[in-house]
């Protein structure tokens, strides 16, 4: 994917539920350490929300921020934040048009105060 600045930000997704499993950074290709079949080494972190932390309101901003992904490393702290946005943005979008509707608002600044990106902690 590109992220807002055109920057290239690869991504690799699970075929049967579209789930984000692993990403190409800076020296590497990373997965996550729940993630099965991703490619490329352990990034630290899981792949699930609750994981990742709260993310709270998403704004522009934290689209264009997606870039600075694209430096991760071993031995750099890993940003979980924008992991989260990250995950909403190639996967949510992907299976729920609501979510697509909301980030497509966000980038056409109708919602310029961005939306608040919840997760369910319990199923």
């Amino acid at each position: 994917m590109h992220t807002l600045g055109d920057q290239l930000l690869e991504v690799q997704v699970r075929r049967e539920d579209i789930y984000l499993i692993a990403f190409k950074e800076a020296d590497s290709r990373y997965t996550f350490d729940d993630a099965k079949l991703g490619l490329g080494n352990s990034c630290g972190s899981g792949s699930n929300y609750a994981q990742l932390g709260t993310v709270g309101k998403v704004v522009l901003q934290d689209l264009g921020d997606l870039a600075k992904l694209s430096g991760f490393q071993k031995g750099v702290t890993l940003n979980k934040r924008l992991l989260a946005v990250l995950f909403a943005v190639v996967s949510e979008v992907t299976r729920f048009a609501t979510a697509a509707t909301c980030f497509t608002a966000i980038t056409n600044n109708i919602l310029p105060t961005g939306m608040n990106f919840k997760y369910r902690k319990t199923t």
